[in-house]
C-alpha cells in the first residue's frame, strides 16, 4: 500500500486532535473505540475525510475514461492506420484495403455492380528502338504481367492481364487493372536494366504526363561500329585525370620567373591535351580535379555524363573557368589548405568505377605542379601511391620546380614520367607523347621520361629535412631525426627508459 504525504498530513492531523481531547501524549491501543467516536464527533475531521475520498473517485473516474477512450480509438482506427504506415501499391488497393472489394467507393465508378470497367492505357513514344527491333514488345508485355503487384503479390496477373502494341511511333500499354503512371515508368526502368539495355536507352519525361524511350550517347553512323565494338570489349579505351594547381600565390611565383605568358600557354597545354584523350575514343572518360583552392567541391569538369557532340565549346569553357577559380582565391580570405591526397584519392575511385564497367581499360593521372613541399601529407600520399600501381594508374607529372622528391617517387613506383617544365611552349607536346600515348600492355612509343638520379630519403616532420638514418613511429610512421621519448605527431609515448633513449 503507498502511502502519499496527504495521508501522512492527515494521520498527523487525527494524532495532534486526540491529544487535545483525551490530553495523552501516547497512542494507546485499548483507547481505539473512544478515538473512533472522538474523530466521528468532530464535524470538520469528517469534512475533510469525504473530501479526499470524493478527490479518489475522481482521479480513478477520469483514469478509465481515458482507458476507455484509447480502447475506442484502437479499435474504430486500425484500417486507417494500417493503410498510413504500409502504402499499398495500386490505386485499387489503396481504395479497398487488405483486397475486400465490397465496400462502395465514394464516386460509385470501381466496385459497383452495373458499371463498366475502367481500361486504362499508357503511351511511350520509342519510334527508333521498335524500328531497330531493340525493345521487344511481347518481352516486355512478359515482364509488366509477372511484376504488376495484385494485392501485394507479383504473378497475380494472366498471360493478357496487360497487352503493350507496338505502332509506329509509339508502345501502348492497354490495362484493366489500374495502377499509376509513375509506377510505369519504374517497371520500365527495371525491364531495361534486366535485359542489358540501360546503357542504350533512356525513360526520359518529355513532357508533364508523358514518357519517351531515347537514345543515350549511341551514335548510328557506320564508320562508329569499330568504336562501339571497342567499347564494348574495353580494349583501347582510356580514363585520365588532370590535377590542376589553381593557387594564385603559387602561379604568381610561376609568373614572375617565367613570364606573364606561362599561364595561358599552360591552359592550351591542357586543352589540347584533354581534346586529344576524349576524341581518341568514344568510350575515354575525362575527370578534371582544382587543387589547392578552398572549394568543398573539386570537380571541375567530367565528360561521363555528356555526348560527344557536346563538347565543341570545352577549351573556351575550361579556360574561363580557371581564370575565374585564379581571380576568386586572389582576392579570397579564406585560408587554402593544399591536400593533393583528397584530389588523388578522388581521382583513383573514380577510376575504379569505371574499371568495374571496362575491366581492360587502363588510367592516367596528370598532376600540374607549382610547389615545392609535400612533407605534411607524406604518409597519406605514398600510401595512395602504392595503391596506384596495384590498380595500374600511372601518375605522371609536370612541375615547374626541377626537384620534388616526392614526386619524382610516386612517378617512379607508379611508372610514370616526370616533366620539368622549362619552356611551356613545349608542355603540350611531352604531355601528349609521355602521358597518354601508349596502351597499358605495353610503354609508350615515344618513351618513357624516367630519372636517372631518384632521392628516396624521408624528411623528418620536425625539421623537415632530408635524413639517411632516422627513427619512426610505430603509431603513426612519423619520421624523426632525434630519438625523442614520445611522438610529437600523435602524442605516443614509447616505452623505453630514459637511460636507454641517452
Amino acid at each position: 500500500m503507498c502511502i502519499t504525504p496527504t495521508t501522512l498530513h492527515f494521520l498527523k492531523d487525527l494524532k495532534n486532535l486526540f491529544e487535545r481531547q483525551t490530553g495523552r501524549a501516547n497512542w494507546p491501543q485499548p483507547l481505539f473505540s473512544t478515538f473512533v467516536i472522538t474523530v466521528l464527533m468532530n464535524p470538520l475531521v469528517v469534512v475533510y475525510y469525504v473530501i479526499l475520498c470524493v478527490y479518489y473517485v475522481i482521479i480513478c473516474a477520469y483514469f478509465y475514461v481515458y482507458i476507455l477512450c484509447a480502447y475506442v480509438y484502437l479499435t474504430l482506427c486500425a484500417d486507417v492506420r494500417f493503410n498510413f504506415v504500409c502504402p499499398l501499391h495500386t490505386p485499387s488497393q489503396k481504395k479497398y484495403g487488405h483486397g475486400n472489394k465490397s465496400t462502395k467507393d465514394k464516386k460509385g465508378q470501381i466496385g459497383v455492380k452495373g458499371k463498366k470497367k475502367i481500361t486504362l492505357k499508357f503511351m511511350i513514344g520509342c519510334k527508333n528502338p521498335v524500328e531497330d527491333g531493340i525493345m521487344k514488345t511481347a518481352t516486355f508485355e512478359t515482364f509488366l504481367n509477372e511484376r504488376i503487384k495484385m494485392n501485394g503479390k507479383t504473378n497475380q496477373l494472366a498471360a493478357n492481364g496487360v497487352k503493350v502494341e507496338a505502332t509506329k511511333t509509339k508502345l501502348v500499354v492497354t490495362s484493366e487493372q489500374p495502377f499509376f503512371k509513375l509506377y510505369l515508368k519504374y517497371l520500365t526502368k527495371k525491364f531495361l536494366k534486366r535485359n542489358s539495355l540501360q546503357d542504350w536507352l533512356r525513360v526520359v519525361a518529355s513532357a508533364k504526363d508523358t514518357y519517351e524511350l531515347r537514345y543515350f550517347q549511341i551514335n548510328q553512323e557506320e564508320e562508329a561500329e569499330s568504336d562501339n565494338e571497342e567499347m564494348t570489349n574495353g580494349g583501347n579505351i582510356s580514363f585520365l585525370c588532370v590535377i590542376i594547381d589553381c593557387n594564385a600565390y603559387n602561379w604568381g611565383n610561376v609568373v614572375a620567373e617565367h613570364g606573364v605568358s606561362v599561364l595561358n600557354e599552360a591552359i592550351a597545354a591542357l586543352i589540347a591535351l584533354c581534346n586529344a584523350h576524349i576524341f581518341s575514343s568514344l568510350g575515354n572518360r575525362l575527370l578534371l580535379l582544382a587543387e589547392g583552392v578552398g572549394r568543398r567541391d573539386k570537380k571541375l569538369f567530367t565528360n561521363e555524363r555528356m555526348d560527344t557532340n557536346d563538347l565543341t565549346n570545352f577549351g573556351p569553357t575550361m579556360e574561363g573557368i580557371i581564370h575565374q577559380i585564379l581571380a576568386k582565391n586572389a582576392v579570397s580570405t579564406e585560408p587554402n589548405p593544399y591536400n593533393l591526397s583528397n584530389s588523388l584519392s578522388l581521382s583513383i575511385c573514380a577510376f575504379q568505377r569505371f574499371k568495374k564497367r571496362f575491366a581492360a581499360s587502363f588510367g592516367h593521372i596528370v598532376f600540374i605542379n607549382l610547389s615545392r613541399e609535400f612533407s605534411s601529407e607524406q604518409n597519406s600520399l605514398l600510401n595512395l601511391f602504392f595503391a596506384s600501381r596495384q590498380y595500374s594508374l600511372h601518375f605522371h607529372v609536370a612541375s615547374f620546380h626541377k626537384t620534388v622528391p616526392i614526386l619524382q617517387q610516386a612517378s617512379d613506383i607508379t611508372g610514370g614520367s616526370y616533366i620539368h617544365v622549362i619552356n611551356t611552349k613545349l608542355l603540350a607536346h611531352e604531355l601528349l607523347c609521355h602521358c597518354v600515348c601508349g596502351h597499358q600492355n605495353g610503354p609508350s612509343p615515344f618513351g618513357r621520361l624516367a630519372l636517372r638520379d631518384i632521392d628516396y630519403r624521408a624528411k623528418c616532420h620536425c625539421h623537415d629535412q632530408l635524413l639517411d638514418i632516422g627513427w619512426v613511429c610505430s603509431v603513426c610512421l612519423a619520421i624523426t631525426c632525434n630519438c625523442v621519448p614520445f611522438c610529437k605527431i600523435c602524442n605516443a609515448v614509447k616505452e623505453a627508459t630514459m637511460n636507454e633513449w641517452q
